[in-house]
């Protein structure tokens, strides 16, 4: 770490100060966090009240200045925002344009050192109904991307790569044993009794040693990719090429067929648009007028590994770094669009795609896609191009943070899905919950 007495910027007044720009009016900005997806799907609450306290309790850790020393990424952030006359324009208008009440870092350099004190903690349990303070990172950025200069600087390239390489330190952070101290039985601990009931601890996952300091986990992180109980999990169909298995714990939300090579996905419609949500891959031809399928992993008690859902080869894999702290414009506008922020997602967002090839037709290939959603928003792959895969074998995992997942299948490929997602809009709640190895689709196989 960079031992600083100030952040490493030194234009904190702006462009523009609260008196010369106007804020966001509350209650629009209230609809729209309502209609958003972390919203929907738990991963912040309705009510701004505990983000509020969140972003207070930040506020009085930073001005009572108890951290001295500065993360090196978000040191960098600082020099991008420092160097760059409209992102820090942009940026310093985002914290100016929260309403008043809500706006507790007014300069760069408290937002610096918001940035600064999150990753250096990890999230604590709180309660079962503290959301908020189990995913701290987008508590914090929660009202900056709703503001319309918060979604201008959050979608320029360079705030993006210089955003993800903080939060890929915050992940080591997460992976080291400095981040053990949430892990414990305290009444905002993770191993408390609430959280083991919240989480599931008992029931379908293995702890390393219960009767060790920390249950035997060696991180935060190791604790979040905890591993599932044997049986717990049992693969359908194995050796049935017509059964297509969850790859995911998770609840459908989204099908789509005839999908297009390129389509507005950035419009509320949300139609997936193959070419940028399977980043130009040489395979893309083959999806075209396929089927997408769109899942949800809710926190929690869902497992946060994902395994092959059909036997194969895998013919091409790869990561691509995306845009964590951006979703669909269309989300402010209707109470309907904000749940498409998963179509969004799914063109823009961090993530992964591995193509198995079935080596049966009309199955062919079928394209797996693990999305990361806000806080470190990190997918690990645990399989490389010519692996060879049966249904059942564990092909990465999420490290903390939401997430969702897709699956991509050629024209023709689906005789039925079992799971649907809800019929009157993406916006209801799903009512079938998926299990990862369980059959959810029939494939056509000849």
């Amino acid at each position: 770490m960079t031992h600083l007495a100030t952040p490493p910027t030194s234009h904190d007044t702006g462009y523009l100060g609260s008196s010369e720009h106007s804020t966001v009016d509350v209650e629009a900005i209230k609809r729209a966090h309502a209609n958003r997806l972390v919203v929907k799907r738990g991963a912040l609450p309705a009510d701004f009240t505990p983000i509020n306290d969140y972003q207070k309790h930040v506020k009085l850790e930073i001005t009572q200045g108890g951290l001295t020393d500065w993360n090196p990424e978000v040191v960098a952030l600082g020099r991008v925002i420092d160097r760059e006359p409209f992102i820090r324009m942009y940026f310093e208008q985002m914290l100016q344009e929260v309403p008043d009440g809500y706006r507790h870092f007014e300069s760069v350099e408290e937002a610096l050192k918001a940035f600064n004190y999150v990753v250096h903690t990890a999230p604590i349990f709180k309660d079962s109904s503290s959301i908020a303070w189990q995913f701290p990172l987008s508590s914090l950025m929660n009202f900056w991307m709703m503001t319309p200069s918060g979604k201008a600087v959050l979608r320029m390239p360079q705030i993006n790569s210089q955003i993800n390489r903080m939060m890929k330190s915050w992940c080591d952070y997460l992976n080291s044993p400095d981040s053990l101290y949430v892990l414990n039985a305290g009444p905002e601990g993770w191993l408390c009794e609430a959280a083991i009931k919240y989480n599931n601890l008992n029931v379908d996952y293995v702890a390393p040693d219960p009767s060790a300091p920390h249950w035997g986990w060696k991180s935060y992180n190791d604790f979040f990719h905890r591993d599932i109980k044997p049986g717990m999990r049992p693969v359908s169909g194995a050796g049935d090429a017509t059964v297509i298995n969850s790859p995911n714990d998770g609840v459908a939300w989204a099908l789509q067929e005839d999908c297009k090579a390129d389509d507005a996905f950035w419009l509320k419609s949300q139609r997936y648009s193959l070419t940028d949500m399977l980043n130009n891959s040489r395979f893309t031809e083959r999806f075209i007028g396929g089927t997408v399928y769109q899942t949800f992993v809710n926190g929690g008690a869902d497992w946060h590994r994902f395994t092959a859902p059909i036997d194969g080869t895998v013919i091409e894999s790869q990561t691509i770094a995306g845009y964590a702290w951006t979703e669909s414009d269309a989300v402010p506008l209707d109470p309907e669009s904000g749940p498409y922020s998963q179509g969004w997602a799914a063109g823009v967002a961090t993530r992964a795609l591995i193509f198995i090839d079935s080596g049966v037709k009309p199955l062919g290939t079928v394209c797996v896609v693990p999305i990361g959603l806000t806080e470190v928003s990190s997918v690990e792959l645990f399989v490389k191009e010519g692996d060879t895969v049966k249904k059942g074998d564990e092909m990465g995992w999420f490290s903390f943070g939401g997430s969702s997942f897709a699956m991509v299948f050629e024209p023709g490929a689906i005789s039925k899905f079992l799971v649907l997602p809800p019929k009157h809009g993406r916006n209801s709640q799903p009512l079938d919950t998926l299990r990862t190895n369980k059959q959810f689709a029939v494939a056509n196989v000849k």
